[in-house]
């Protein structure tokens, strides 16, 4: 007889490449964490080598390719241009009822088609530092039809002009606008838009006094297409708070917040339907394509002009609007980036180190000195987009899809000679060399404006992504996004590293006792050892932690920022005069008031220090209540919803405990526990079958014929087994956070990529610590979680010292913890930056904590007080567990 077949061996399923390499990745998640945060600064760094001229993309800009004619009608009549400059600039500057005088003056000289608005905003605090406050307006604009246009798009010129003392605005480092600088702007704009209107052609008259109508075709500005808009925004409230105003007006968004009173002017019965609606009806042209803003801080003397493109949130301008005017204003002046001056003497102070550190004859001095200037340059740029706030006046236009540019007048040095002081002749000599410059400045505005008025926005495909490193070079963003990618990467590659070990920890069965050793969310999740049970609590944790801190946020930013009048009738902005808000509570009107009171004390004192470190404490223990409570009561639904089966399905009706004897009871749980035991050893959950025959018996229940070293190895199993669906919990929830910080850095990555590069400087780090704070310095108990064998890390043995190391590893975390915080991150980053000099702080380090929070962008602030605050908050649970 033949032998028996011996029985088919099965091999053991190979594991497919790409998986094998997830794993390989997710194993050493901690060190690959630390090369992308080491790959994103080296990146920031490769910026100088990653840049390349600029080019026009655009070739129907034609720029250059026309000659000025502005000077004709501008030289025609110099009396009435100086009326005009002089109603508002000049001796008359800042003289109450200036902006009534330059629009009569404007009226009179033939444009019928000039306003004056009002409205109020809410501009920077009366003192350098302090909260926000109303302000009242005063702008003016005026209206020039296109000869051969269809009056559906127009052009905007932008002059701002400071009508009253201006308030202290960082964004201006102290540089407010003169009296000649006022002259300037005015002679300047009204020269190129009385050409425009009624140009001088020399074939028009005999005597050169008359002008050329436009409606005839022989006006300066007949190659006009597009309307042109020529808007005096009020420089007092503010940079661009005051052009802002008009700009939402313009396109019907008259807020709450906002009260307009306007003065029709003659000719507005021959306005267009679409101003209809706001009272006395607006002057309005067609659809704004593009907008340039003349920013005249100094006078003749101005040997610097400032190209300023960054916008909301760092929202920057199409290259060819920047380049353009890089092209058309590099004369008299050269054009430049903002304080370019500013890199001067970094770059000298770092390029003779690195020259000594190299090799010699590796990099040529010049090479290297290029290099860090343009990384500098590029830093400054970046970091311009990563606060947020806007560089300049053009920032109004980009919320509204306009492209827009900032060109600003100043001085390096500061000269501020006083016109009153100097002789006759010198006071003739200077008002001779105002015209001349006045002149230029009108030839490079012409030449911008024919330009654009070519231009179809439409088909324009020039790139609005870009990091300047010069006037002249840029870096485009599939070169420089790869940092802030990189530290995106990380945060989800943590979040990775968490999965598995929950997944680990949570995949053993639990028996009862363990659940009943967990207290509060953890017992009520965890009591029928239930994954999907386990996830649910997480998120519920994290939504609550989230919510809470996005309320209260959101209740400081109004309270700091917004209108004083907002508690008279309701929260949110002022409102406009006959508006009725939701009533409010004397005791929350109170509480805000005083909270308000708290917010409005200098940072400097300590009354004020202890002020705003009880408001967040008090939000972040708000949050931390708002977790538990929400994981507890998340637990305890699940628990009370479902028994305890694995698979999140109702269990099957046991028969009734009279229906059957203790005997038969005590035998069946046997028999189910030897099967899971027998399951336990050939699937490998279990490390030998006496651990196998301790675990049938923890899960049986039964204490008969147990000597006291198993009770006492049954309760480490016990212990082990709470222990480690605590910690699986807290990766649960890991996960949680970790995702959802990690999909707001991808948002910000595509919304402001320099604010994301910054943020994740903070958050990858701070996920690193906690991961590694988490796999490292764990109790041992929570390190054998996942592991063969449960109780293998309980070990008694020096239990003392144990002891001793984990309150010494408690007290570092803690401390570690507590310093490393979004607020003490944001000052060290400002202390940084204003200790370099070549870029512009945040307001942070002085005024208020109302001036602080408003100093932040939208974007910025949510990201600083609900994503990194969230993430920081929850790192406390790595500690605790």
């Amino acid at each position: 007889m033949l032998g028996e077949m011996a029985p088919p061996t099965t091999q053991p399923k190979r594991e497919r490449p790409l998986f094998r390499l997830l794993s390989l990745l997710v194993d050493n998640a901690h060190r690959i964490t630390l090369l992308l945060i080491t790959a994103s600064v080296l990146g920031l760094l490769a910026l100088p080598l990653l840049d390349r001229s600029i080019r026009f993309e655009e070739k129907g800009l034609l720029a250059g390719m026309s000659h000025p004619n502005v000077g004709y009608s501008a030289s025609a009549d110099t009396a009435e241009l100086l009326r005009i400059s002089r109603s508002a600039g000049g001796a008359a500057f800042q003289r109450p009822g200036a902006a009534a005088a330059l629009a009569a003056e404007l009226r009179s000289a033939g444009l019928t088609d000039t306003q004056l608005s009002r409205p109020t905003v809410i501009a920077p605090g009366l003192e350098a530092g302090g909260p926000p406050s109303p302000c009242r307006c005063t702008n003016v604009h005026t209206r020039v039809r296109a000869p051969r246009g269809d009056g559906l798009e127009s052009l905007a010129l932008v002059t701002p002009l400071a009508f009253s003392p201006q308030r202290p605005d960082p964004a201006y480092d102290g540089r407010n606008q003169s009296a000649e600088a006022a002259e300037l702007a005015l002679m300047t704009a009204a020269g190129l838009v009385l050409h425009m209107a009624r140009g001088h052609v020399a074939a028009g008259s005999e005597t050169g006094s008359e002008f050329g109508s436009a409606s005839d075709g022989r006006g300066g500005g007949r190659w006009l297409v597009r309307d042109l808009l020529w808007v005096v925004p009020d420089l007092s409230c503010g940079g661009y708070q005051c052009l802002e105003a008009w700009v939402r007006q313009y396109h019907g968004e008259v807020t709450a917040g906002t009260a307009v009173r306007q003065e029709a002017n003659a000719s507005a019965s021959s306005l267009p339907p679409s101003s209809a609606g706001l009272g006395a009806a607006m002057v309005r042209g067609g659809v704004i394509q593009q907008a340039v803003v003349l920013e005249a801080l100094a006078g003749a003397s101005y040997d610097t002009s400032e190209l300023l493109v960054v916008g909301h949130d760092g929202l920057l301008p199409k290259l060819d609007m920047f380049y353009l005017l890089r092209y058309l204003f590099n004369y008299p002046v050269a054009a430049t980036l903002w304080r370019d001056e500013l890199v001067d003497a970094p770059t000298q102070s770092l390029t003779a180190p690195l020259m000594g550190l190299l090799p010699e004859g590796l990099v040529e001095p010049q090479a290297l000195r290029s290099y860090v200037r343009r990384l500098l340059t590029g830093l400054q740029f970046s970091w311009h987009q990563a606060v947020g706030q806007p560089g300049g006046p053009h920032a109004a236009f980009k919320d509204f899809m306009v492209d827009a540019a900032t060109v600003r007048l100043t001085t390096k040095h500061r000269r501020s000679p006083d016109p009153t002081s100097a002789s006759r002749y010198e006071q003739q000599q200077r008002q001779q060399h105002l015209q001349q410059r006045a002149l230029s400045l009108s030839y490079c505005l012409e030449l911008t404006l024919r330009s654009l008025n070519n231009l179809v926005e439409r088909v324009h495909h020039s790139p609005f992504l870009y990091v300047l490193t010069d006037t002249d070079r840029f870096v485009s963003v599939e070169r420089y996004v790869a940092p802030a990618v990189a530290l995106t990467a990380a945060l989800q590659l943590q979040a990775a590293w968490s999965m598995a070990v929950a997944q680990r920890a949570l995949e053993a069965p639990m028996a009862p006792e363990a659940a009943a050793a967990t207290t509060g969310a953890v017992a009520a999740a965890l009591s029928s050892a239930s994954q999907p049970r386990i996830w649910a609590a997480a998120a519920a944790r994290a939504a609550a932690r989230t919510a809470v801190l996005a309320v209260a946020a959101a209740a400081l930013r109004a309270l700091a920022c917004g209108s004083p009048s907002c508690l008279q009738g309701g929260f949110g902005a002022a409102a406009a005069p006959g508006s009725s808000g939701a009533a409010v509570p004397p005791w929350v009107a109170a509480g805000a008031a005083a909270l308000r009171r708290a917010l409005a004390l200098p940072l400097a004192t300590p009354e004020g220090l202890l002020a705003v470190g009880a408001v967040l404490f008090a939000a972040g223990a708000a949050a931390v209540a708002a977790a538990g409570l929400a994981g507890l009561l998340a637990g305890a639904a699940a628990s009370g919803e479902w028994s305890g089966t694995d698979d999140g399905k109702p269990a099957a009706a046991e028969p009734a405990a009279e229906e059957r004897t203790p005997e038969a009871a005590a035998a069946e749980r046997s028999a189910a526990a030897e099967a899971r035991a027998v399951e336990a050893v050939r699937g490998g959950s279990a490390a030998t079958p006496a651990a196998a025959g301790v675990q049938r018996e923890v899960a049986s229940g039964t204490d008969a014929c147990r000597s006291d070293g198993e009770r006492e190895h049954i309760g480490a199993v016990r212990e082990s087994q709470a222990v480690c669906a605590a910690a699986g919990m807290w990766h649960a929830e890991r996960v949680v956070v970790l995702t959802a910080t990690a999909v707001a850095m991808t948002t910000l990555v595509c919304l402001n990529w320099a604010a994301a590069l910054v943020a994740g400087m903070y958050l990858a780090p701070l996920a690193l610590w906690q991961g590694w704070a988490a796999g490292r310095w764990a109790p041992p108990a929570q390190k054998a979680c996942g592991r063969r064998g449960y109780g293998d890390g309980a070990s008694t043995a020096g239990a003392g010292a144990r002891v001793l190391r984990e309150r010494l590893m408690y007290v570092l975390l803690w401390a570690m913890w507590i310093a490393w915080n979004p607020l003490v991150y944001l000052v060290l980053v400002c202390k940084g930056v204003a200790a370099v000099g070549f870029v512009r702080p945040m307001p942070m380090l002085h005024g208020t904590a109302a001036g602080a929070i408003c100093a932040l962008s939208a974007t910025n602030y949510w990201c600083a007080g609900v994503v990194a605050a969230s993430l920081w908050l929850f790192g406390g649970g790595s500690i605790r567990g």
